[in-house]
């Protein structure tokens, strides 16, 4: 009977798992922002957030595969495991970021909080409508911790046109700078607000 190495082939699937992961994170930046915890029970998971409400999101099953017939595999390059490695990982990057697209707006239609340009052009105004519905918070300098903007390409040069103007409009910073007086205002007011736990 040959050996079966068991240490190494489960330091291999680390490495491998360590691997996707971080092809993952390149195929979809956006999701790779946000804190993701494994959960090994269960069927779904529960949200209370800070409002008191409370949110109930379903599992969902994301999978890809790689196949070979075992026969060939002792011939088969590493250049051409690491591309079907890379396969799968987009593949999962894909099913995960729209996984998350779909939470997004279903929980954002829930709560009223959609900004719908209605095919107009994307304006200081736009931007500022969408900041007025979330929460902002601040650092300990008290300077503005902005949410991810993630847009799709038919509207990425015109917001870039409205962060560009941002900088050379002077009634569009004094828009901005007025609109983030407000959202310091009301993170003050949760900051003063917030029950200790102990």
């Amino acid at each position: 009977m040959l050996p079966d190495f068991p240490k190494l082939k489960k330091r291999l699937v680390k490495i491998l798992i360590h691997t996707m992961e971080e092809r993952q994170s390149k195929y979809s930046e956006t999701v790779s922002l946000i804190p993701q915890n494994r959960v090994l029970e269960g069927n779904k998971v529960i949200i209370e957030r800070e409002d008191g409400s409370i949110d109930e999101m379903k599992n969902y099953i994301i999978s890809s595969k790689i196949e070979y017939d075992l026969s060939e595999i002792e011939d088969i390059p590493p250049e051409e495991i690491l591309k079907k490695i890379d396969k799968v990982s987009m593949d999962i990057a894909e099913q995960k970021a729209k996984m998350m697209y779909n939470e997004i707006k279903k929980t954002v239609e829930k709560v009223g909080n959609v900004t719908d340009l209605r095919g107009k052009p994307f304006t200081i105004d736009s931007l500022i409508k969408a900041y007025e519905k979330v929460w902002i918070d601040f650092d300990k300098n008290e300077k503005p911790i902005f949410p991810v903007l993630s847009v799709g390409p038919e509207l990425y040069e015109s917001v870039v046109k409205v962060f560009e103007k941002l900088e050379t409009d002077p009634e569009a910073k004094n828009k901005f700078e007025q609109l983030i007086e407000k959202k310091k205002a009301e993170w003050r007011d949760r900051e003063n607000n917030r029950k200790l736990v102990g």
